[in-house]
């Protein structure tokens, strides 16, 4: 068992409609470069997510990653500042997700873990300074 407790959830921070419109960006964008991810599947898995209150944080991470680069390919994202408070916070959840799973011993590792560190580097690439990316 995990040494640390999340105080929320990515379902506290957006709803399953906002995840399921930027989700479908994803894939319709992103994926195409990217295809690490079979759409139904991972689209079935969410809605458990959100129906389903006991889940690991594995699956998160890897939701908190494809969540904000669907977001940054919205066609309502003012070209000026990118980042939407929501955004960034899902940003900073996944981030953290990420962290905690090595941080702790012992480490809980998945194939999910690396997804969700690969789409946050590609977030970060997008986003900010490539160094900072690089480090993800």
């Amino acid at each position: 068992m995990p040494a640390f407790v999340l105080k929320q959830r990515l379902r506290d921070i957006i709803s399953l409609d906002q995840f399921k419109l930027y989700s479908r960006i994803y894939f319709n964008v992103v994926r195409q470069f990217f295809g690490m991810l079979d759409q139904e599947l991972y689209m079935a898995r969410a809605t458990d997510f959100w129906l389903e209150p006991k889940q690991g944080t594995d699956f998160e991470a890897c939701m908190c990653g494809v969540f904000p680069l669907g977001s940054i390919f919205h066609s309502t994202t003012h070209p000026t500042s990118p980042v939407s408070p929501v955004e960034a916070q899902v940003v900073e959840h996944g981030r953290l997700l990420l962290e905690l799973s090595t941080t702790y011993a012992p480490a809980l590792l998945s194939i999910k873990h690396v997804v969700g560190w690969v789409l946050r580097a590609i977030y970060l690439r997008f986003t900010t300074r490539p160094h900072l990316s690089w480090y993800a």
